[in-house]
């Protein structure tokens, strides 16, 4: 059996609240898959990745990024996101 080390995200960025953490030109190879609030407040995220929407009829890709989610203080969000920015500093995503 492989080391949780080979399988589990093994690359901690702390977002800087101004730039985003971006891998969509990386094909699929990066991906971050947590995003945690460190903060004493809340925080909005923007995200890009496999995130689906009901959309009419059925649960659909969502093309463009998810703009404004809340993140609460030490809330996680898990996915799996080519694209990550924060309204603030303290967002740190788990990147493999």
């Amino acid at each position: 059996m492989a080391h949780s080390t080979h399988t589990l995200p093994n690359t901690v960025y702390y977002l800087n609240g101004t730039n985003d953490l971006d891998f969509t030109a990386d094909g699929v190879r990066t991906r971050v898959y947590a995003v945690t609030n460190l903060t004493a407040n809340a925080i909005t995220v923007d995200l890009t990745g496999d995130i689906y929407t009901y959309q009419s009829d059925d649960y659909k890709p969502l093309t463009a990024e998810l703009a404004g989610v809340a993140l609460p203080s030490g809330a996680t969000i898990y996915g799996t996101f080519s694209k990550v920015g924060a309204s603030a500093a303290g967002a740190v995503c788990y990147v493999k």
